[in-house]
């Protein structure tokens, strides 16, 4: 019997045609626009983690201002101090730093005291931002402020923070606020304090709009800023927000004041 021999079956043909050019251009629009729909996605969602990581630190800016109150009889931390001849002498965040683990002074690094979307340059080289200062608004038509002038010999400036026995609503109170001015930096007093969202300093509305040299809009965070208040809670809200009834991003009375129901 013959013997039958197995023939290999043939490969089939293959197609190779390449891609046109109208189908290549076709896949470069669909890659165009996703990019431009999910790069803002993307960019929204690293600056929700800048505005969490400047949430946090003022909540721990909030726990050593607690925390010193604690040691020091209910009496909350100084704003600043100057001498008679304006020499700086201390500052907030200097005196809190040993409860929120800063070494303070020189070759401080201080993280928690500055904002990661705070890129204004400093007018000293070698200084390390400060974005935060202490709330000392005051109501210009005659009411007490959230900050106390203490009239002391020798010196020319002294401001402490008002006791929490002082303020009828805490939870209703800004104590600290963003505040991106180019002569705050940590250990320095200047910039040390604020007085309402829309504050002229040396001339300029620092706190209305950045004056940084890359014209980056304010407020800092999607339209607004964090803020911490006296009962140490924190929130973001928009600057008019914290304004009171009658009051003005100039005088904004309403959180900004220790008044109650302003």
């Amino acid at each position: 019997m013959p013997c039958l021999q197995r023939r290999n079956p043939q490969p089939a043909p293959v197609d190779r045609r390449a891609f046109t050019l109208i189908e290549l251009l076709v896949v470069v629009a669909i890659i165009a626009i996703l990019a431009a729909i999910l790069f803002p996605v993307f960019a929204q969602a690293r600056e929700k983690a800048r505005a969490a990581a400047c949430l946090s630190n003022l909540k721990q800016i909030g726990l050593g201002i607690a925390q010193y109150a604690q040691d020091f009889d209910e009496s909350r931390p100084i704003v600043t101090t100057y001498d008679s001849s304006w020499t700086h002498l201390d500052s907030w965040d200097v005196v809190i730093s040993p409860y929120t683990s800063v070494r303070a002074r020189s070759g401080a690094d201080p993280q928690i005291f500055r904002c990661p979307d705070d890129t204004l340059e400093r007018v000293y080289s070698g200084t390390t931002p400060r974005s935060y200062a202490i709330n000392a608004a005051y109501d210009w038509s005659g009411g007490p402020g959230v900050a106390d002038d203490i009239p002391v010999p020798g010196f020319n400036k002294f401001i402490v923070m008002a006791p929490l026995a002082d303020l009828p609503e805490p939870a209703n109170t800004i104590d600290v606020v963003e505040y991106i001015n180019p002569y705050n930096m940590f250990g320095d007093s200047d910039g040390t304090e604020v007085r309402a969202p829309r504050q002229p300093d040396w001339g300029a509305p620092w706190f209305a709009a950045q004056m940084d040299a890359q014209n980056k809009p304010a407020p800092l965070h999607s339209g607004g800023y964090n803020y911490l208040f006296a009962d140490s809670h924190v929130k973001w809200l928009r600057p008019e927000r914290t304004v009171g009834p009658g009051g003005s991003l100039e005088n904004p009375r309403g959180m900004w004041s220790r008044r109650a129901g302003d």
